[in-house]
């Protein structure tokens, strides 16, 4: 394990950089997670980067980057004290398990698609209700397509 400024192109190397298949990137900054992104994107396009961001609009400044993967650091918290909570309320686990699975789905669709518009506008907040009320729609769907009705699967 190295220790130090990731930013700093020696460092990346002292560590083998060169021969790395991926670099996981977890600091609290999008700043210096956009430094490390520009820096392995130009000199070391063979690593995959794994970046983790304290929000959506992080990630929409690293989505902007051709980062692809992208891990909120909030969101998948979120996820599980919600399916814990309508668990203790009585919905069953593999039902609130796949809705997880495709809020996430939706919302990571959405993220990509808003990473696009600028921020800084009400046209911008016009679009985010808007996807919110697409994925609303979506999962009511999945709803109502019987997941929950038809759910007899695994319940731990």
């Amino acid at each position: 394990m190295y220790y130090g400024d990731a930013t700093r192109e020696d460092l990346l190397e002292s560590a083998g950089i060169a021969e790395a298949k991926l670099l996981i990137c977890a600091t609290n900054k999008v700043s210096v997670a956009k430094a490390i992104t520009k820096i392995v994107k130009e000199k070391y396009p063979h690593v995959e980067l794994l970046v983790r961001t304290k929000n959506r609009y992080d990630a929409y400044e690293l989505l902007n980057m051709d980062v692809n993967n992208i891990y909120r650091e909030t969101l998948d918290t979120s996820l599980a004290l919600a399916s814990d909570a309508l668990h203790k309320l009585g919905f069953r686990k593999y039902t609130l398990n796949r809705q997880v699975q495709n809020f996430i789905k939706y919302d990571e669709a959405s993220l990509r698609r808003m990473a696009e518009q600028p921020r800084r506008d009400d046209d911008y907040i016009f679009k985010a209700r808007k996807e919110l009320e697409q994925q609303e729609k979506l999962l009511e769907a999945d709803f109502k397509r019987g997941i929950v009705a038809y759910d007899n699967h695994w319940s731990r």
